[in-house]
């Protein structure tokens, strides 16, 4: 009985990864769609979240709090609901 329960564990926070993974291509893909449709040629700055979101770019807000990294145009996630080695590997 308990190894199927650790097995579990370990299957949710590999699926909970995952999704923080693919939260931030969507985002980051957003965030160039934005700079295309504004006609933003500059290197910076990227979008946040909220305004992706308000401006259509993204259904709804991602769990997770985001920031543009705004010298490379990627985004990096902290806090709830993700662990610190999940933020870690999402952030990668």
């Amino acid at each position: 009985g308990g190894a199927a329960i650790i097995g579990i564990g370990q299957l949710r926070s590999g699926a909970s990864t995952q999704v923080c993974k693919t939260d931030r291509e969507t985002i980051e893909l957003a965030a160039e769609a934005e700079k295309v449709a504004t006609d933003d040629t500059s290197a910076t700055p990227y979008e946040t979240v909220a305004n992706l979101v308000t401006g259509g770019y993204l259904k709804k807000t991602p769990k997770g709090t985001w920031t543009p990294t705004q010298a490379t145009g990627t985004y990096v996630v902290s806090g709830a609901p993700y662990t610190a080695a999940q933020i870690t590997a999402c952030n990668a």
